[in-house]
Parts: C-alpha cells; structure tokens; sequence
C-alpha cells in the first residue's frame, strides 16, 4: 500500500488548502483556528477510511472478483480525471496569466470565524480528487493486518504534514512564522498551476498505471 502514502503526499501538497490555511493561522486567535481546521481536516480522512473499510468488512477484494474489477476501475477513473485536470491546468499556463478571480466567500469572514467554523472549512478545502484516490486505495485495506494498519495511520499523519508543521511552527514561533507564512501563501499564488499540473499528472499516471495492472495481471 505504499501507493496509499504517494496520494497522502500528494494532499498535503495540495496548494489550495496550505495557502487557506495559512491565511486562518495568520488571522486574531490564528492557531486556535487552525487546530480547528486541522481538527476537521483529519477527522474527514479519518470518516473517509472507516467508511471505506466498513463497506468491504476490512477485507481487500480479489483482483478478479465484481468488486476488485470496480475498484480497480475506480482507480482508473480517478486517473484519468487528475490527468484531465493535468492538460487544462498546462493549457491555463499557456494561455497567459489569467484575470485575478475574486477571493472566496470565506476569507471576508475568517477573522470572526470561530475554531468549529474553520473546522468546517478544514472539510471543505479537502483536496477531493486526491481523497477519492485514496478511497479508492484503502479498498485494498486488509485490516486483520498490521501493515496495512500502519500505513492507514501513515496515510492520515502524511496527509495533514503540511498542515500540522505549519500549526506547530506557528504555535512555537509566532512572529517568525507569520512572515515566513505570508511569503509562501504569495509564492503558492504565483505557482499555484504549476503545482496543481504535476501533483495532477504525476498522481493520475500513477493511478492509471495501477488500475490497468489489476485489470490485466
């Protein structure tokens, strides 16, 4: 299962919620409204994981079996899908800088969110191709096993690493990591598409390579 840890990496990645993220630490009570955050961040992934592993009974589907030929081609779908979003983010950068889109919703109301709030938004920001992608994976989950117990606890930590050394750094060193947040949230929305294009192709290649070896092994 070790591609399980790939597509944590690829969430932690993710552009979209580290520059959310820290704009909540960097707002009044920030680090408080980032454990929320946080908090609802790892208890989606954490529902996700027993949900999943509820619906097979904690046992992996045979590869030649009705179910393990739908979750193979759910991981092949998924694939698919990141590589689409893959081509048009490469479009997008050819295309030439795009006129700045209007903030979201949320940011006029961070500064007054309460923690249960940005917990909510911790749920919303979840980078949703890269989660169904490791849905898809933890199918795959034997949890009579002690391996693949591990790597869904890794799966979890992997996935919420960026979050979690941006709390501490902020909880530690406050005025240093406000400084040094700011310049990466600037530095994410200028590259943010570059980013996005290869976690997509290097996650959707991985994906379909997987699923199309179920299929046909």
């Amino acid at each position: 299962m070790w591609d399980l840890l790939l597509i944590g990496l690829f969430i932690t990645l993710e552009p979209l919620p580290i520059a959310a993220f820290t704009f909540v630490l960097s707002t009044e009570n920030g680090a408080r409204k980032g454990l929320g955050f946080l908090f609802g961040w790892l208890v989606c992934l954490v529902v996700i994981i027993f949900l999943t592993v509820g619906a097979t009974g904690g046992q992996p589907p045979t590869a030649k079996s009705v179910p393990g030929r739908i979750a193979s081609i759910a991981v092949i779908a998924i694939g698919a899908l990141l590589v689409v979003v893959a081509a048009r983010k490469r479009r997008q950068i050819k295309a030439g800088p795009r006129k700045p889109k209007a903030p979201p919703s949320w940011v006029a109301k961070v500064d007054s969110m309460s923690a249960w709030a940005a917990a909510s938004l911790g749920v919303l920001l979840q980078p949703w191709p890269f989660v169904a992608a490791g849905a898809a994976l933890i199918v795959q989950a034997d949890t009579s096993s002690a391996q693949s117990v591990v790597y869904l606890v890794l799966f979890c930590l992997v996935s919420c690493a960026s979050l979690l050394t941006m709390e501490i750094y902020m909880v530690v060193a406050p005025d240093d990591a406000l400084d040094r947040l700011t310049a990466l949230r600037q530095w994410i929305e200028s590259h943010r598409d570059s980013v996005i294009e290869i976690l997509a192709w290097v996650g959707g290649i991985a994906l379909l390579a997987k699923g199309l070896y179920q299929l046909v092994a």
